[in-house]
């Protein structure tokens, strides 16, 4: 895992307790940007389960997808996240309205992880290549109005839900995580 300079762009995954779905995200970005010394990725929860290790279910699932889920433990959203993260990706739009509510000086930086996803591949077709994360950060911030935000293309919170959730939930962040992915320059 890539440690946070001054010079980073940090990119910050956000759920509920930070024990299912953010943590699986950020070890898939972790996994994507581990090569360039430049991009950090971590987690934190709203409402997280400080200090506890992933939902054994969700680590399965990061397993299956190739991931470590052994140095992944819940951390609480905090002020310094809202200062020190360049793009916020939340898994849901309540999370995101909570966070531009209660820190609004992130507000322009938080998006769902689905209309990020909608929009980088946006910016790749209109493009015609990939772009730095802070490329694709510019121009989700001048079209997010054009890409409708609902609900419905929420990532569901599969906490003590059955294993089939688990895996359609892990199969949804990976499908999402892997739009942006492509769509940045700076993937391996």
């Amino acid at each position: 895992m890539n440690q946070q300079s001054n010079n980073s762009f940090h990119l910050l995954t956000v759920c509920t307790g930070n024990i299912c779905r953010s943590p699986l995200a950020e070890a898939l970005f972790q996994d994507a940007y581990e090569a360039d010394p430049d991009v950090y990725v971590s987690s934190a929860g709203l409402e997280a389960l400080v200090g506890f290790p992933m939902d054994e279910q969700a680590a399965k699932q990061l397993v299956r997808l190739g991931g470590n889920p052994d140095d992944l433990f819940a951390e609480q959203f905090e002020d310094e996240h809202a200062r020190s993260s360049n793009l916020i990706l939340t898994m849901s739009l309540a999370q995101r309205q909570q966070i531009t509510r209660d820190f609004p000086r992130a507000a322009l930086r938080t998006f769902t992880l689905a209309e990020f996803a909608e929009i980088a591949v946006a910016a790749v077709n209109e493009s015609g290549s990939s772009l730095p994360l802070a490329g694709l950060l510019a121009y989700a911030r001048k079209h997010r109005g054009s890409h409708k935000v609902d609900s419905s293309k929420d990532v569901q919170d599969p906490f003590r839900q059955p294993d089939p959730v688990h895996e359609a939930t892990a199969d949804h962040i990976h499908r999402l995580a892997q739009q942006i992915i492509h769509a940045s320059s700076e993937a391996r």
